[in-house]
């Protein structure tokens, strides 16, 4: 399967709208809409390293609910931490994304991305198909995104992905799940912080 900092390229690319992702504006459409637009950025040879890198966290704090996502993924050892500590798991992991994403740009090797049908559950939760087509017949990979509108707010939010039966927020929650268990909040978070530190030799390591 992919790894998942190619899954966070490819969420980079449907984030990467300019038009709104409000309730007027079906999740579906405005993922196709990103789409296009990732590509041209992706091709646009005039932008240094700084414009990308701070492109990339403006969509990212756009597009996801990190708050939403903090909690899924801590689940149950959410509550032990005190609000300092949520603030900055959700800042630190929100770091880790983004290096991952600046990581995946240059591993993009021309997938097709295609986006299908979307099914929105009331007003406030959705899903959408999207499937990869890889080159030489490699095989084609689906993706469903979770997204859902916060209490009034009218913009549709990411809160997680699903590839090949494996979610964004249970990898993470497997993962520093584990050690919340064992070391606690302050476990979590010096994790999170090496983690940070390490030097990324692959774009493939999440």
């Amino acid at each position: 399967m992919l790894k998942f900092s190619r899954l966070l390229l490819i969420l980079l690319g449907l984030l990467c709208s300019s038009a709104a992702w409000s309730q007027v504006t079906p999740p579906a459409e405005a993922m196709r809409q990103g789409v296009s637009n990732v590509l041209n950025m992706l091709q646009d040879n005039r932008l240094s390293v700084e414009q990308r890198r701070q492109q990339l966290r403006a969509i990212i704090a756009k597009r996801f609910d990190f708050n939403e996502m903090s909690q899924r993924i801590m689940a149950q050892h959410w509550k032990t931490f005190s609000a300092e500590q949520k603030s900055q798991f959700i800042e630190g992991f929100t770091n880790r994304l983004e290096q991952l994403y600046f990581d995946a740009i240059n591993s993009y090797n021309g997938e097709t991305v295609l986006v299908g049908g979307e099914r929105i559950r009331g007003v406030l939760d959705a899903t959408v198909l999207v499937t990869i087509q890889r080159q030489n017949n490699a095989g084609d990979i689906p993706l469903l995104f979770k997204l859902h509108r916060p209490s009034n707010i009218a913009e549709w939010k990411i809160y997680d992905a699903n590839v090949e039966g494996i979610s964004l927020v249970r990898h993470y929650r497997e993962r520093y799940g584990a050690i919340a268990a064992r070391a606690g909040a302050e476990g979590v978070l010096q994790a999170l912080s090496e983690t940070s530190k390490a030097p990324q030799t692959s774009a493939q390591q999440g």
